[in-house]
């Protein structure tokens, strides 16, 4: 199972640990850093909090490539 966070919302905008512990106690793959990436970067978004096409193809294939990393596809 792909366990994904999102920012937590504080000025240093990092992943709340409540993904952290709970992708441990249950064995998850956790997935931190793409939405972060994504957001920072305007010329993935189509407004302040949505992506545009680039950055949902770049999301998909995020989450594609953890997928057939760890032996899910």
């Amino acid at each position: 199972m792909l366990f994904r966070s999102v920012p937590d919302k504080t000025l240093a905008a990092k992943s709340a640990i409540i993904y952290k512990e709970l992708s441990e106690k249950y064995d998850l793959v956790l997935e931190e850093s793409i939405i972060m990436n994504l957001l920072i970067n305007p010329e993935y978004k189509y407004d302040d909090h949505h992506f545009n096409k680039k950055g949902y193809r770049l999301l998909a294939e995020s989450i594609y490539k953890i997928l057939q990393d760890n032996g899910a596809l």
